[in-house]
């Protein structure tokens, strides 16, 4: 006799039940909807292909806004196209503190990259802000971009805080005298000491300098420390076996 009350509430709360689960569903859904779709990081190579686009084709240079030093961005910008443009060449150049395989936000080469996303034949440089060529690649020209980066590397007369456009002037003097691939091959073929490239790396005022110093005086330094123990030894030796 009560089961038609009992049903009679059971089909009552259905509509209840229905309209909880909605509810439930809802914060859910307008928080998906929300959601703004997530876009990948730009690329350091798609960063600054956007920015060399912009400059005359053939002509370009990007000097990064947060290079510091004593030369503006505005007049790093000007020396480097009297610099390049006289090579006869077209020329893209990128100047930026945040490039190189040390950096944080890039690392390994991006000289390849901007040209796959130009599309445009020339010589490809980049640079840090002072003292250091990080790439030079050439597309659709003829350049030994090989002799120049290691010239640009290995010049003892750069120091660590020389600005890019004086690195510039040492790429292009490399790209313009053929003497000086020949220079570096004789150059290459002498005892690894009496090379200027290894006194450049242990010069105190470039990158590395010091360590490079401090590693080779320490090498040096236990090689004689156990170059003298082997001959004390020897003479202890001779020594206890007399005459």
């Amino acid at each position: 006799m009560n089961d038609g009350p009992r049903a009679v509430l059971r089909l009552s709360a259905i509509p209840a039940l229905l309209a909880l689960a909605v509810f439930a569903l809802l914060p859910g859904e307008a928080s998906a909807a929300a959601e703004p779709p997530v876009t990948p990081p730009v690329t350091p190579a798609e960063h600054y292909t956007e920015l060399l686009a912009e400059e005359p084709e053939g002509a370009a240079v990007v000097v990064d806004g947060a290079i510091g030093g004593a030369l503006r961005p505005e007049e790093m910008t000007d020396r480097l196209h009297t610099v390049f443009g006289g090579l006869g060449m077209p020329y893209y150049v990128v100047v930026s503190p945040f490039l190189g395989a040390s950096s944080e936000i890039a690392d390994g080469k991006i000289a390849p990259a901007l040209h796959d996303r130009l599309g445009a034949a020339g010589l490809y440089v980049v640079l840090a802000p002072q003292g250091r060529a990080l790439e030079i690649e050439a597309y659709g020209v003829e350049a030994d971009t090989e002799t120049a980066l290691h010239v640009a590397l290995t010049d003892p007369d750069l120091r660590y805080d020389d600005p890019a456009t004086e690195v510039a002037e040492v790429i292009v003097e490399a790209l313009e005298n053929p003497a000086v691939a020949e220079e570096l091959r004789a150059e290459r073929e002498r005892f690894w000491l009496l090379r200027e490239e290894t006194w450049a790396e242990l010069d105190p005022g470039n990158p590395g300098g010091p360590e490079n110093l401090g590693f080779l005086v320490g090498a040096l330094g236990g090689a004689a420390l156990a170059g003298g123990g082997w001959w004390v030894w020897r003479l202890a030796r001779h020594r206890r076996r007399g005459p």
